[in-house]
């Protein structure tokens, strides 16, 4: 019973999504375009075509049932520690025969073992919030490590007076009893890997995601890390 309940809650879920994301698209494309995902999906389409794509916090595959079917050709993996979420996401596209995206339960602090520049793209959406500081080097360092062209980061980037702290990250605890959240400075933090020169932002221009600070934070973090190597 608690297996039907749950693959229930699962398949509500997902219904819930395809409307709200046919809303977005169909009736305000031009909304959805200054989004998050629309930002996210206007930095896949300026590097098109590209022949893979890792999503890093994949979580139920949100954006890849936006980005796999814009770009069939290519590959898309989705890692997430979370293997509930995963393997929700993963009936999911098996039941929509989505054939170029893959799943897999893995932590974003363990890439160690996939070889370098294995991936055309490497992006993240609202995961690294959830990271310390002291995790925060490494685990950028792996994402330019892994990636053969481009780095995305569609996060909260920490204005230079928000940290309390020091010049680098602030937690934000939430009165509401959830989870607090980092807010992180990840163009700082990037320069310490990639000549700054290759690292670019983009305002979210219309935020669409309740909680944090996504209206005065959202940001587009770029590293063409392609060009960075062809200096």
């Amino acid at each position: 019973m608690n297996g039907y309940i749950t693959r229930l809650r699962w398949w509500l879920f997902w219904r819930k999504l395809e409307f709200l994301e046919f809303r977005k698209f169909h009736l305000w494309p031009r909304r959805l375009d200054l989004s998050e995902r629309g930002t996210l999906l206007t930095a896949l389409r300026s590097v098109s075509p590209f022949e893979n794509v890792l999503e890093v916090g994949a979580a139920f595959g949100q954006n890849l049932h936006l980005a796999a079917p814009l770009f069939p050709e290519a590959k898309f993996l989705g890692i997430d520690r979370d293997g509930q979420k995963i393997a929700a996401a993963a009936e999911f596209f098996d039941r929509l025969g989505f054939s170029n995206v893959a799943l897999e339960t893995r932590d974003a602090k363990k890439l160690q073992e996939i070889p370098d520049r294995s991936f055309a793209i490497v992006y993240t959406f609202a995961l690294l919030l959830y990271l310390r500081p002291e995790d925060l080097a490494g685990v950028l360092a792996e994402f330019v490590r892994i990636a053969g062209r481009r780095v995305f980061l569609l996060e909260q980037q920490i204005r230079s007076n928000t940290s309390k702290i020091g010049p680098k990250s602030a937690f934000v605890p939430r009165a509401d009893g959830l989870q607090g959240y980092w807010l992180h400075d990840y163009v700082g933090t990037l320069a310490q890997i990639v000549p700054k020169q290759y690292i670019s932002t983009t305002p979210v221009v219309n935020a669409t995601l309740q909680g944090e600070q996504w209206r005065d934070l959202g940001t587009l973090i770029t590293v063409d890390v392609e060009a960075w190597r062809t200096q």
